[in-house]
């Protein structure tokens, strides 16, 4: 005997399932807007670190310069080369990285920017969405109401006639809803693979925030060597004399540790003047020749571009299946058909 109800039954449980995917996907829309909001903030790390590479770069070629300048002045050109060679060697690293950073930072902005204009397409989109999940409700609904008003008919051939319309009518409106099923239950699967990207992207970027401090040590530490140098300069012009009997030696301290031959006072003027000039050369000595984590700071940024590209070839793909869902197979559209042809 054939089942007059098995089409509604099933459409019925169908469009209670599309209802439910529907507001679940709406859900995570929001989630995911929200997520790519705080994304582009974190992804403004590349610009900030280019930035920050940027000033860096110019203190060290400042301080390279005035170094170079010390580096024939006896006694303080020992010292200034120790701290000269390395800064050209910082700056060398520096120079490679920053020239990787601004390629990256190039890739990342447009990211950024993608990003922002898909989270304009994803509120447009909730709206559609939402607009759809309504219609869904309310014909599940309407459908529901028929179903049971049909069965609480008296037995007679007209039940069977209406009851079998609205079967009839449920198997179309079933195959209309296969394409549009499919594609909820897709972009339900899609959108916690950018969730997941996003969220390895914040802790790739947690890592590049690290490299910051030791720049910052850098930055000070080479900052304070020119101020140094400065402080050098004008210990170098000071003028200091030595009383002995049968006259008496001035000169000023430049002068005093570049003397080859002994003169009279001279040894008391050296001493003096390695005094004055001692505390300020080790200030100037620079131990380092290197800046900590700055090429995993690289490594992270290109896996951050990666993870970008994922999500892009995500973020396509959602927007196809919107489109084939909104646009090709619109339940609101497609069930005028229905209704089109029991007309």
């Amino acid at each position: 005997m054939t089942n007059l109800n098995q089409h509604t039954v099933s459409l019925i449980g169908n469009m209670r399932n599309l209802d439910s995917n529907l507001e679940e996907l709406i859900r995570k829309f929001n989630s995911l807007d929200n997520t790519f909001e705080n994304t582009e903030k974190t992804l403004l790390i590349s610009k900030k670190l280019n930035n920050e590479q940027e000033e860096l770069f110019k203190v060290l070629t400042k301080a390279e310069i005035d170094l170079s300048e010390m580096l024939n002045i006896s006694y303080v050109g020992a010292i200034a080369k120790v701290s000269h060679k390395s800064i050209i060697k910082i700056k060398e690293e520096v120079n490679q990285s920053k020239t990787k950073v601004n390629e990256l930072e190039a890739i990342i902005k447009s990211h950024r920017e993608k990003l922002i204009k898909f989270r304009v397409y994803i509120e447009k989109t909730i709206k559609a969405l939402i607009t759809i999940e309504k219609f869904i409700k309310k014909e599940g609904q309407l459908v529901d109401k028929t179903h049971k008003m049909n069965i609480q008919l008296p037995e007679s051939r007209y039940k069977n006639l209406s009851q079998e319309r609205l079967n009839n009518s449920s198997k179309l409106q079933i195959n209309l809803l296969t394409v549009p099923n499919k594609v909820v239950d897709k972009i339900n699967g899609l959108i916690p693979r950018i969730e997941l990207n996003t969220s390895e992207i914040e802790k790739l970027c947690e890592i590049v925030d690290k490299v910051f401090e030791p720049i910052k040590k850098i930055d000070t530490e080479i900052n304070h060597i020119i101020d140094i140098k400065d402080k050098i300069n004008e210990a170098l012009k000071k003028v200091l004399s030595v009383s002995y009997s049968g006259g008496k030696t001035t000169l000023p301290i430049k002068k005093i540790i570049s003397q080859k031959v002994v003169t009279t006072g001279i040894n008391s003027l050296t001493e003096s003047a390695v005094d004055i000039l001692e505390p300020l050369l080790k200030e100037l000595l620079l131990n380092t020749d290197k800046i900590k984590g700055i090429d995993s700071c690289l490594e992270n940024l290109v896996e951050i571009v990666n993870k970008l590209k994922n999500i892009e070839q995500d973020r396509k793909e959602i927007k196809k299946s919107i489109s084939a869902f909104i646009d090709k197979n619109n339940p609101q559209k497609t069930f005028d058909q229905v209704n089109e042809q029991e007309g």
